[in-house]
C-alpha cells in the first residue's frame, strides 16, 4: 500500500512573490506550526531527529564522534581552500570560501520575522541591553538590544548551545555548556570567557560532559568574581555520567556532588541569601537542596506527575514547575522549601493552547524580580499573570504575531524593571514592559535548522527547516517562510526557479527525495512512484515502480518501514537506488516497466546503517555512494559490493549527504555533522573544505547546481552557506557569516 507523502506545487504562491504581488496564500499558510498534541507524530518526529544525527540506534559514540572530530581539524585544506580549484583535470584556478549569501530574517514565518530555535538565553546582570543566545546555531550576542547579533562560538567544536550563566559580580565572565535534549549533534563540555566573548577557553570539563546534556549552569554570587575560585555548578543529563557539579576554580575542575540517573537534574538554582548559598536542584526522585555546598542534601517536593521540573529562585522565594503535571503545576515557598503554596495556572477563555481548563501547561516560565506577581508562562504560546496566578492572558495565540510559536526560555532582567526577553523556536522578542507587549528581534538575527536545501542557476533557492517549514529566497532575497510546521526535502527548477516543490507538513513526512532530475520528479513511501510530465505534475500522473518495499514481517506503520531515502540515475531512467528504514538498500534496473519493475536487495539490514542520503554518479549508473553515520560507502557494480571511503579517523562524524561535481565525477563532496570535506580522487582521499563553516556545525544537505557550478549547504543553525566552485581568480574570503 502506498501512505501518501504529499508533493504540493507552489508555483501560483512562488509566481506571485516574483512579479512582486502584495498577497500570496495557500493552504499551507493556516496549517498548524506543530502537532504537539499528536503523540504519535511527536514520537516518529524523535526517532528520526535521533536517527538522522545518529544520537539514536545505528548511531556513534560520544568518545567516538569528539576523537574524529579533533582528526577533521587536524586535516589539510582541500586545494579549494588553498587557492586551487579543480574544475577539470588540466584546468586550475582560484576559488573562495564558503559565504552566507541570503540575509536574516525568515519573513513571514510563525510571529513574523524568525531565526534560529533560541533554547538557552541570559541578561547581562549590569546592561540589559546586552544579551546572549543559545542554538543549534552557536552562541550569539547582542550590544543594543537585538538591533544587531554577532555570533562568538564559530571556531568551537560544538555548536550545540544549551545553557549560559553570566557572573552576576562580573558581567564579562560568561559560562556556556553545550549539548542537546535527545537529538541534535553531539556537546562537548562547557566554555569559559573572561572577556564578554572575545576570547573563548574549552572545552572545559570535556571528561564529564562530552556526549552530555549540559541543562543549567550557576554561578555562586557569594564567590563569584573571580577568575580562580568562584564556585560553579553544572547539571548535566542524558548519560551515564549525569549529576550535578561543582567547580571551585571558575570551571577548570570539576566534582559531582550529586549522582542521578540517565535523566540527570532537570534544573538548578541558588540563593545566596543565606551562607553558604543554598543550591537547589530537580531530578527524578524529586527536589532537593543543600546548604553545605553539596556535601549532603534535604528532601523538599516530590516531582510532580509526569514532569522534568523546573525551578527559579527569585529574591529568595523558591519557584518549582511541573511542566507535565495536568492540573497543578506551578509552586512556590517562601521558606527555603519548608512549605509550598501552589501557584494557580487555570487555563483563561478563549486560549488556544491549553493542556486542559485547569491548566495552561507551562513549560517555561521567569518572575518579575521587581514584581513578582508579574509571572510570564510559555507553552506554544504565552501567557502572563499580574496578580500572582489568579488571572492568567493569553499574551499571543500559538500560530504568532510578533512571538513565533514554542516558547523554550523565559528571563526578566535583575537591574532593570520591565524588561523581559523570550527565546523560542523562531528567534528572540523582547518585552519593556513586563510583558505586555513584545518587539520581535530577529531582522538581524541569522539562522534556521535546516534538513535540505535545493538550488537554481540564478542564485534561488528552497529549503525545507525544522519550525519554519519551507522556506524559499528569490534570487537571494531574504527567506520567506510558507508556514507549514517542519519540512524535510524540498526541490527547485534547477534552470530557471519558476518551479518548485515542497514537502508538506503531515504524519511519516520525513522522506528524503532525490534531486530534480526534469523531467521526471518521484516521491517515496512504502513505494516509489514518479512521474515524467514535470513540471505539469497532477495527482493522477503518477506511476508506481514495482512493488511495495516495506517489510512483509514488520507491521505496515512500524517506524522506519519505508522508503528513507532514494535516488534515480541521472544517466539512465531505468536504475533507482532506494533506502528502506535507514539500513537496508535496494536497486532496480528497470524502472521504466513501472508496475513491473524488479527491486533487488543489495545490503543486509545496518551492513551499513544509519544511511541519511544515497548519490548516484552522474555519468555511471553503476556507481553510487552512500552518506552514512559512520562513513561514505561507495558501489561500482550496482550495489553488489560496498567499500568504505572515509579514513577511519574521521569515520564517525555523521554524514548526512553527498553531491558529486557533474563536470567531473571524481570530485566528492560529504556532509557531515562537523561540516563539508571533498575528494578530488572519486573516495579515496579527503581533505576539509569547510573554511567559511564554524566548526562545530553539522551540515545536513547538499545541493549542486551544474550551470552556475555553486555548492550549497544546508546547516542545523545557520541556514545556508555557498561555495563558488566557478571564481576567477581572488583573495580568499574566510568569513563565516
Amino acid at each position: 500500500m502506498l501512505i501518501a507523502v504529499l508533493l504540493t506545487r507552489y508555483t501560483a504562491v512562488a509566481n506571485a512573490r516574483r512579479a512582486g504581488a502584495q498577497e500570496a496564500t495557500s493552504a499551507a499558510d493556516v496549517s498548524p506550526a506543530e502537532s504537539d498534541n499528536d503523540a504519535e507524530y511527536l514520537e516518529k518526529r524523535s526517532e528520526f531527529l535521533e536517527r538522522f544525527f545518529g544520537t539514536g540506534p545505528e548511531g556513534v559514540s560520544p568518545g567516538a564522534y569528539e576523537s574524529a572530530l579533533a582528526a577533521a581539524r587536524a586535516l589539510p585544506p582541500s586545494q579549494l581552500l588553498q587557492g586551487r580549484r579543480l574544475m577539470s583535470p588540466e584546468t586550475l584556478q582560484a576559488a573562495t570560501a564558503w559565504s552566507s549569501p541570503i540575509p536574516p530574517p525568515i519573513q513571514q514565518s510563525y510571529g513574523g520575522d524568525a531565526s534560529a530555535r533560541v533554547q538557552a538565553l541570559a541578561v547581562d546582570p549590569i546592561n540589559p541591553n546586552v544579551v546572549y543566545t543559545g542554538s543549534f546555531g552557536g552562541l550569539a550576542k547582542t550590544t543594543d538590544a537585538g538591533v544587531t547579533w554577532r555570533y562568538l562560538s564559530d571556531a568551537w567544536g560544538s555548536q550545540s548551545v544549551s545553557t549560559i550563566a553570566i557572573d552576576p559580580n562580573a558581567h564579562g565572565f560568561v559560562y556556556v555548556g553545550t549539548g542537546s535534549d535527545g537529538y541534535g549533534p553531539y556537546g562537548l563540555g562547557l566554555y569559559r570567557s573572561f572577556d564578554g566573548g572575545a576570547t573563548w577557553i574549552g572545552p572545559l570539563g570535556s571528561n564529564e560532559f562530552k556526549g552530555t546534556y549540559l541543562r543549567a549552569i550557576a554561578v555562586d554570587p557569594r564567590t563569584s568574581g573571580s577568575q580562580t575560585r568562584t564556585i560553579v555548578y553544572a547539571a548535566n543529563g542524558l548519560s551515564g555520567n549525569s549529576g550535578l557539579w561543582r567547580s571551585v576554580d571558575s570551571g577548570v575542575n570539576w566534582t559531582r556532588v550529586r549522582q542521578a540517573g540517565h535523566n540527570g537534574i532537570h534544573d538548578l538554582a541558588i540563593d545566596p541569601s543565606t551562607f553558604p548559598s543554598t543550591v537547589y536542584i530537580t531530578e527524578d526522585g524529586g527536589t532537593f537542596k543543600s546548604t553545605n555546598l553539596g556535601a549532603s542534601w534535604t528532601f523538599i517536593h516530590g516531582i510532580l506527575a509526569g514532569s522534568r521540573n523546573r525551578l527559579r529562585a527569585v529574591n529568595s522565594t523558591l519557584y518549582l514547575l511541573g511542566p507535565g503535571d495536568p492540573d497543578h503545576n506551578l509552586y512556590k515557598s517562601m521558606d527555603r522549601g519548608a512549605t509550598w503554596v501552589q501557584i494557580p495556572t487555570r487555563c483563561p477563555a478563549g486560549a488556544h493552547s491549553c493542556a486542559n481548563v485547569n491548566s495552561i501547561g507551562i513549560g517555561v516560565f521567569d518572575v518579575d524580580p521587581f514584581n513578582p506577581g508579574v509571572i510570564l508562562g510559555g507553552n506554544m504560546a504565552l501567557y502572563r499573570s499580574d496578580n500572582e496566578g489568579i488571572t492568567w492572558t493569553e499574551v499571543e495565540p500559538w500560530w504568532g504575531i510578533n512571538i513565533h510559536t514554542d516558547q523554550r526560555v523565559i528571563a526578566f532582567s535583575r537591574t532593570a524593571p520591565g524588561i523581559a526577553y523570550d527565546g523560542n523556536d523562531g528567534g528572540v522578542v523582547k518585552s519593556t514592559n513586563d510583558g505586555r507587549q513584545w518587539t520581535n528581534l530577529n531582522q538581524n538575527f541569522p539562522g534556521a535548522l535546516m534538513y535540505s536545501v535545493a538550488l537554481s542557476a540564478d542564485g534561488s533557492m528552497i529549503a525545507g527547516t525544522q519550525d519554519n517549514g519551507t522556506v524559499y529566497s528569490n534570487l537571494g532575497t531574504p527567506w520567506y517562510a510558507f508556514r507549514d510546521g517542519d519540512s524535510n526535502h524540498d526541490l527547485i527548477d534547477p534552470i530557471g526557479s519558476t518551479w518548485a516543490y515542497k514537502v508538506s507538513y503531515g504524519r511519516n513526512s520525513f522522506s528524503r527525495f532525490n534531486r530534480n532530475i526534469k523531467p521526471y520528479h518521484f516521491a517515496a513511501c512504502q513505494q516509489v512512484v514518479r512521474t515524467v510530465n514535470a513540471p505539469t505534475v497532477t495527482t493522477a500522473s503518477w506511476t508506481t515502480i514495482g512493488p511495495s518495499l516495506a517489510d512483509p514481517n514488520r507491521p505496515p506503520t512500524a517506524y522506519g518501514n519505508y522508503v528513507t531515502a532514494a535516488y534515480q540515475a541521472p544517466s539512465n531512467t531505468n536504475v533507482i537506488y532506494a533506502v528502506r528504514g535507514w539500513d537496508t538498500v535496494f536497486v532496480t534496473a528497470n524502472a521504466d516497466q513501472g508496475n513491473g519493475a524488479i527491486w533487488t536487495q543489495v545490503t543486509q539490514p545496518n551492513q551499513p546503517g544509519g544511511i541519511s542520503a544515497i548519490t548516484v554518479d552522474p555519468t555511471n549508473y553503476q556507481t553510487a555512494y552512500l552518506a552514512c553515520n559512520s562513513g561514505v560507502y561507495k558501489t561500482t557494480d550496482l550495489g553488489t559490493t560496498w567499500t568504505q571511503q572515509i579514513p577511519q579517523p574521521i569515520q564517525s562524524l555523521i554524514y548526512h549527504d553527498v553531491a558529486i561535481d557533474p563536470a567531473n565525477a571524481q570530485h566528492i563532496f560529504a556532509a557531515s555533522n562537523a561540516g563539508v570535506f571533498v575528494s578530488t580522487d572519486g573516495g579515496t582521499t579527503w581533505d576539509n573544505i569547510s573554511n567559511g563553516i564554524p566548526v562545530g556545525m553539522a551540515v545536513t544537505a547538499l545541493s549542486f547546481n551544474a550551470i552556475s557550478r555553486h555548492l550549497a549547504a544546508s546547516t542545523f543553525g545557520r541556514g545556508v552557506y555557498i561555495l563558488n566552485l566557478n571564481a576567477s581568480p581572488t583573495a580568499m574570503n574566510s568569513s563565516a557569516d
